[in-house]
This record gives structure tokens, C-alpha cells and sequence, in this order.
């Protein structure tokens, strides 16, 4: 029911892709070779711009998009992601370099990093 907070990262269990909405949280975003159409609720949208997330890689942008989403398999392949079920059913994701961010579960279910003063 309620709109997701442009700051929020949400890890995403069920995605096989990164798309971002905010063009804040990513540095150099360009026209990328071939394009993306994600299929929602509502339709079909389609991406034809990448961006960078600092430490994390290359995602797609979709400036019309409602979430930032991470594929938990595609952060897993390059980052240790580890679920606590006995504290609030959170993700621990860890980088190569040793810095973590914590996704914690909101009260609809989504887990998301707040990524504000980041």
C-alpha cells in the first residue's frame, strides 16, 4: 500500500537482476549495450541505462522505477551474505575489504538498507 522510500536498497530474494530508481545512489550512469525489460504488476517497463553502485558494481537504472533493487544471488556471487532469523530476520552482507551492511526486515516484509548519510 505504501510508497518505498527512495533511499531504501531493497536485497531481493525472488530478483535475477539489479535495477535502480535513484540516480542518486549511483555514480556514472550511461547508455548501456542492449536494454532490460522488467516485467511488473502494472506492465512491462524497460531499461536502457546502467549506473555504478559505489562497492558494489554495475546495476541498471530505471528512472521510473519504484524500488533499488539487489538480487541476493548476484551480491552472494562477489559478497558473504549471511540471514539471522533470531534477530529480527536480517541479512549481514560483507565485502571483500571487511565493511557490512545490515538489510533488516520493515513491517511489510521488505528487507532494505536504509542507505540515507551513506
Amino acid at each position: 500500500g505504501g510508497r518505498i522510500p527512495k533511499r531504501w536498497v531493497l536485497l531481493d530474494s525472488q530478483s535475477t537482476t539489479d535495477a535502480f530508481s535513484n540516480p542518486t545512489l549511483l555514480k556514472d550512469i550511461h547508455k548501456a549495450k542492449g536494454s532490460l525489460t522488467i516485467h511488473t504488476q502494472t506492465g512491462e517497463a524497460v531499461a536502457r541505462l546502467k549506473g555504478t553502485v559505489p562497492g558494489c558494481g554495475l546495476v541498471w537504472f530505471c528512472p521510473d522505477g519504484i524500488a533499488n533493487i539487489l538480487s541476493i544471488a548476484n551480491v552472494a556471487k562477489t559478497m558473504n551474505v549471511k540471514f539471522d532469523s533470531s534477530d529480527g530476520n536480517q541479512f549481514e552482507v560483507t565485502k571483500a575489504d571487511g565493511k557490512k551492511r545490515t538489510f533488516t526486515q520493515s513491517e511489510h516484509g521488505l528487507c532494505c538498507c536504509d542507505m540515507r548519510g551513506a
